[in-house]
C-alpha cells in the first residue's frame, strides 16, 4: 500500500528532541522499543513486557530542517526533483523565520503539501494563522501524543494523494498533461 502513496515528510523545527520524537513515532525502531521496555522493567523491578510499535498504514521517508530558510530550500529542491513532500510539520516559534513566515514562503511554491504548525505557545490566533498561512493549515499543540502524529501523518498522506488523483483525472478529461509538482 505505501508504494502507491507519497510518504515524504519534512519536519522543520529548531529543537532536536522534537524532530527526533516525530521521527521515532513515524519510523519506530523495534530494537530501540525493546531496549526501552527492558530499561523500564529494570528501573521498576518488573518483568519486561513486549511493547509493539504503534501500527501504521504507511512507511514514511522523513527529512529534517532546523530553520525555515533551510526548510524552504528543501521544499524547493524536492519540487525540482518531482518528489514533493506530502506533509510538512513546522515549529511555530523558531529563530529567524518563525513557523508562520516559513509556512507563507512554502505556500508560495507548494500549495499542495499538507502543513501542520506545532507549538507550545499561543503566539497567533487561529484566525491569524488562517489569514496568513491559509485555511488548510493545521495546528497541533505541544506536547503531542504519538497517536496524534500518526493520525495526522496518515490523513495528510491520504489527502495529498487524493488531491493528486483528482488532478490527474481532471487533466485526463481535459486532454492536458499533468505535472506532479
Amino acid at each position: 500500500m505505501s508504494n502507491e502513496f507519497n510518504t515524504r515528510i519534512l519536519i522543520i523545527d529548531d529543537e532536536d528532541v522534537v524532530r527526533e520524537s516525530i521521527r521515532q513515532i513515524l519510523m519506530p525502531n523495534p530494537a530501540q522499543t525493546k531496549d526501552y521496555s527492558a530499561a523500564s522493567a529494570a528501573l521498576f523491578d518488573e518483568k519486561p513486557t513486549p511493547v509493539a510499535p504503534p501500527e501504521q498504514l504507511f512507511e514514511y521517508t522523513i527529512q529534517e530542517a532546523t530553520n525555515g530558510q533551510d526548510g524552504l530550500e528543501m521544499v524547493r529542491q524536492a519540487i525540482a526533483r518531482y518528489t514533493p513532500f506530502s506533509l510538512i510539520f513546522i515549529d511555530l516559534r523558531m529563530p529567524g523565520w518563525d513557523g508562520l513566515t516559513t509556512c507563507q514562503k512554502i505556500r508560495e511554491i507548494d500549495t499542495k503539501a499538507q502543513i501542520y504548525l506545532l507549538t507550545a505557545y499561543s503566539d497567533y490566533s487561529a484566525s491569524e494563522i488562517q489569514a496568513r498561512g491559509g485555511v488548510d493549515v493545521g495546528y497541533l499543540a505541544k506536547p503531542f501524543t504519538p497517536e496524534e502524529i500518526i493520525q495526522l501523518a496518515s490523513k495528510a498522506t491520504y489527502d495529498w494523494q487524493r488531491l493528486q488523483n483528482l488532478e490527474k483525472l481532471l487533466f485526463a478529461i481535459s486532454g492536458r498533461t499533468f505535472d506532479v509538482a
